[in-house]
C-alpha cells in the first residue's frame, strides 16, 4: 500500500500510526516504507513535532536568481526561530560562497521577509552573512523596509545598516 502512494504521490509524507512497543517501531516503519512513526498516545505536541521535522526538511527558506537572495516567508512558531535562523545562515552562506567563486562582486538579499520577532537573531545572520562576503571581496546590499535598519540599530555590528528600497536600486548603486 505505501508503495502505492509512494508512485502516487512520491513527494508526500507517510507516517504510520502505532502503539509504543519494546521494538523500534519507527525502523519498522521505515522498513514499510513509511516516513516515521506518530505513536500512541496521540498528542498534539507530537504530532506537530513531527509535522515540524518533515516541514524543515522541505523548507524552501529563500530562493536564488543571480546575485539575488530573496528570503521567503517563515511561517513557523517563535520558538522554532533559532533553528529557522541556523539554518539560514548556514544555506545563505553556502550561497554567498558560491556567488564568490563565479566572480559576483555583489550579493543582494531582499530581506522584506525576514521574522522580526527576535533582531538580535536577524543582526546576528546579517553579520554572519557580511563576514563571509567580506572574506571574499563580495558587498552584501540589503532591500528591506525603512523599518528595518531602525530595528537593528540597537546592534553594534548592524547599527549603520543601510538598505536600500527595491532589487533594481540595490543593484544600480555602485558600493
Amino acid at each position: 500500500m505505501v508503495k502505492q502512494l509512494r508512485l502516487l504521490q512520491p513527494a508526500a509524507g507517510i507516517w504510520g500510526m502505532a502503539l509504543r512497543s519494546a521494538n523500534n517501531v519507527a525502523k519498522e516503519m521505515r522498513d514499510f516504507g513509511f516516513d516515521d512513526a506518530l505513536l500512541k498516545p496521540f498528542t498534539q505536541e507530537s504530532l506537530d513535532t513531527l509535522i515540524e521535522q518533515y516541514a524543515s526538511k522541505n523548507e524552501t527558506l529563500f530562493t536564488t536568481k543571480e546575485d539575488l537572495i530573496q528570503i521567503t516567508t517563515f511561517t513557523g512558531k517563535e520558538d522554532r526561530l533559532e533553528r529557522y535562523f541556523a539554518k539560514l545562515t548556514a544555506d545563505v552562506k553556502a550561497v554567498v560562497q558560491k556567488l564568490g567563486e563565479a566572480c559576483f562582486e555583489n550579493a543582494v538579499i531582499d530581506a522584506n521577509n525576514l521574522p522580526m520577532q527576535q533582531a538580535a537573531r536577524v543582526a546576528q545572520f546579517l553579520v554572519d552573512v557580511f563576514k563571509v562576503a567580506s572574506d571574499l571581496g563580495i558587498t552584501v546590499k540589503v532591500v528591506a523596509s525603512a523599518e528595518f535598519p531602525k530595528a537593528l540599530r540597537g546592534f553594534q555590528e548592524t547599527k549603520d545598516l543601510r538598505c536600500f528600497s527595491t532589487v533594481e536600486e540595490a543593484r544600480a548603486r555602485a558600493a
